[in-house]
């Protein structure tokens, strides 16, 4: 990157429901900066969590047109119609799960879209940097980059809030209306769940941030034994591990790789866990 010019484009995101950003206004200072043969875009956009006007400050270029950029970064899936032939895009475009439906016939709209993404990608010579199978290479591949944690913060917290709403409470404002971690802990913290008890699944980093919030609410963790046996006047959760709630049909041990690789040679024994439970937070873990 020394000689080198190189032009980097941040893409307006195709979800209505989409306000992230793949690099602040303060990193793109940094990056020109450090790089003074970097030129940066900045496709505008009236619902990203910066302004337009932040990133012109910190020295990028607002344009509709990215026709020039050489690397495209977004957060979630591209808009299919708006790939540009022979660029290098960096997304979260949750392509892997495809792998599941080869050959296979789904009415799943989510597979459906995953599939012609994947087909027009190669089509249009592009080259795709996934996060999320950015890792790292010694045999257990940790992934470097991910949401979650903030996914099961935000996930607990519009899930509590819709507790709160079927209970005929007043409900609290959504997670990204607020866009403040304190106020939301704050406004938890005022809440009654007493009585509510709560089946957990998981134990990666959704799960952890499910929890931290579980906790700011005042609800109790509870150990899978007094869950099961235990009557409680206030609020509570348990966490239990995917070992505990799934088992092979063949009766054979469970581990993290094989269940990942052949899930369908598995059954769910969470039933057992639900009977008397108001409501289960399921994320994926090991």
């Amino acid at each position: 990157m020394v000689n080198k010019k190189y032009t980097l484009c941040i893409i307006r995101e195709a979800r209505v429901d989409e306000n992230r950003t793949p690099i602040t206004p303060n990193q793109v200072q940094e990056l020109i900066k450090k790089f003074p043969n970097l030129h940066i875009l900045v496709q505008t956009s009236k619902k990203r969590c910066f302004r337009d006007k932040d990133y012109l400050n910190a020295g990028a270029e607002i344009t509709d047109d990215i026709s020039n950029a050489d690397i495209i970064f977004g957060v979630k899936e591209v808009d299919i119609s708006a790939l540009i032939e022979n660029k290098t895009y960096l997304f979260f475009s949750h392509t892997t799960k495809v792998r599941n439906y080869i050959n296979q016939v789904t009415q799943d709209k989510a597979i459906i879209y995953k599939k012609e993404l994947l087909r027009e990608i190669l089509k249009k010579n592009v080259t795709l940097i996934d996060y999320e199978n950015i890792r790292e290479v010694s045999g257990k591949g940790y992934r470097y980059l991910g949401f979650g944690r903030f996914a099961g913060i935000v996930g607990c917290y519009n899930t509590l809030n819709l507790y709160l709403k079927l209970q005929k409470e007043t409900s609290l404002p959504r997670a990204f209306e607020i866009n403040n971690y304190e106020k939301i802990k704050e406004l938890l913290s005022k809440q009654n769940f007493n009585n509510l008890k709560i089946l957990q699944t998981g134990r990666g980093n959704v799960a952890k941030g499910s929890m931290e919030v579980l906790k700011h609410a005042n609800i109790k963790q509870v150990s899978i034994n007094d869950y099961l046996n235990k009557k409680y006047n206030e609020g509570v959760f348990c966490n239990i591990s995917t070992r505990e709630y799934v088992e092979r049909n063949d009766g054979k041990d469970y581990s993290v790789q094989d269940f990942t690789s052949n899930p369908h040679e598995y059954k769910s024994k969470v039933k057992k866990y639900l009977f008397d439970a108001d409501m289960l937070i399921t994320s994926k873990s090991n």
